[in-house]
């Protein structure tokens, strides 16, 4: 994945059909070395909401996901009101 992520054509923001990042997945599921990989690239928007205003903070959060979140907020997350 990691040599995946060093190619230029390939985007680590780029939304799929649900508008998830690929950040939004292992944050929900709670895989933080993959979260780790993809938060590798500075330029990550960590923060990218999909079309109702879920960010992988939101995500990790709501799943409990203890590991994750601090992984995030240490990314300087924006720390959503609701979640």
């Amino acid at each position: 994945m990691i040599i995946l992520l060093e190619r230029k054509e390939v985007n680590p923001d780029k939304s799929d059909h649900f508008s998830w990042t690929p950040l939004s997945y292992p944050a929900s599921t709670g895989h933080e070395g993959v979260a780790k990989i993809l938060l590798a690239p500075d330029e990550v928007d960590v923060d990218k909401p999909n079309i109702h205003g879920r960010t992988p903070l939101s995500f990790a959060t709501k799943n409990g996901h203890e590991w994750v979140v601090a992984l995030l907020r240490s990314r300087n997350t924006v720390i959503p009101s609701t979640i």
